[in-house]
């Protein structure tokens, strides 16, 4: 038996769907370890998917952030550097655009990267420490009295 794990990403711009493999699962006798999924093969789908889905949001937001919110010219390329996103899942390397700022926005020929300057403000700091504690603050959204 051979088992495919995809994802759809559907833009709410009307672009058109994107349909990526996560993962690919061979199965041929049936016995008790092949069963359901590895503690590895379930680690690797996870990190597959989050990988593809920030890649899709990853670009999407640096679509938006092309064009100057000023004055809505599209602002040029200087290049391009990779970045290391950290999640409670692991890390995500992912590639970050430099775009040079807009003439009416500054009057030096400035760059900035903004999928960096967000990946450096989205990051809840409860992320790196994992304490039971912190966790259920966390998920809870409330503070514990211990």
């Amino acid at each position: 038996m051979k088992i495919k794990i995809q994802i759809t990403v559907e833009s709410d711009k009307g672009q058109p769907k994107v349909v990526q493999e996560v993962a690919h699962l061979d199965r041929f006798i049936l016995r008790p370890e092949t069963l359901g999924l590895t503690l590895a093969e379930a680690r690797s789908i996870l990190a597959g998917i989050e990988q593809r889905v920030v890649e899709q949001q990853a670009a999407e937001f640096m679509a938006q952030q092309r064009t100057c919110s000023r004055c809505g010219r599209e602002r040029s390329y200087k290049g391009r550097h990779h970045i290391v996103f950290r999640t409670p899942f692991g890390k995500l390397r992912l590639e970050s655009p430099r775009l040079y700022h807009c003439q009416c926005e500054s009057d030096g020929r400035t760059s900035f990267s903004p999928l960096a300057s967000y990946c450096r403000s989205a990051v809840p700091r409860s992320w790196y420490i994992w304490r039971p504690s912190l966790l259920l603050l966390f998920l809870t959204g409330s503070q514990s009295s211990s």
